[in-house]
């Protein structure tokens, strides 16, 4: 009998090291692509589009010059509810660096065919340029999520609008909104 207890334990020492294997969450396969994370801990795609950055000229510079980061669209197809949990994984090459340096969440302008991000101005034939740098990037915080990535959520509740995660050294933003 006690040869039989044995195994009894045995299996069942060996079925919790196996669950606590397949425990580990989903990651993402490659670097600086950001998804969604549902309840469930699924990975969703957010939309993916290049940045497209543009420079227009006023009056051949003469009457000022604007700088900005374009996606294609009005709205993203990715929706979610202004009462939705929102939060995100990304897995980045460096663990050891602070990812809130790593990573950027911000609101975009809609116009009736894009989204963008002001970048820069300047006035009349160049003079009084200012940088528009994190004016639209919303504060984020961040966690360890699995063993290379990190698991992001707004620090604030996000407002109806649209919205671009990006990451440093990627030239693509994965977009969504919130209705």
């Amino acid at each position: 009998m006690n040869a039989f207890r044995f195994a009894i334990y045995a299996s069942l020492v060996l079925s919790v090291s196996v669950a606590q294997e397949t425990a580990k969450p989903t990651e993402p396969e490659y670097n600086r692509i950001a998804f969604y994370l549902d309840g469930q801990g699924s990975l969703v795609q957010l939309e993916r589009q290049q940045v497209n950055t543009q420079t227009k000229v006023k009056a051949f510079g003469f009457a000022g010059a604007k700088s900005s980061a374009r996606f294609n669209g009005a709205k993203s197809p990715v929706r979610f509810k202004a009462d939705d949990k929102i939060q995100f994984v990304i897995r980045l090459d460096s663990q050891g660096e602070d990812p809130t340096t790593l990573i950027n969440l911000d609101v975009l302008t809609p116009t009736k065919t894009t989204r963008e991000i002001v970048l820069a101005t300047a006035g009349a034939m160049g003079l009084h340029g200012e940088s528009n740098k994190g004016t639209t990037t919303l504060s984020i915080n961040c966690a360890k999520y699995g063993e290379h990535s990190f698991r992001f959520v707004p620090a604030t509740k996000l407002p109806p609008g649209e919205y671009v995660v990006t990451s440093k050294g990627s030239q693509e933003g994965f977009l969504f909104g919130i209705d």
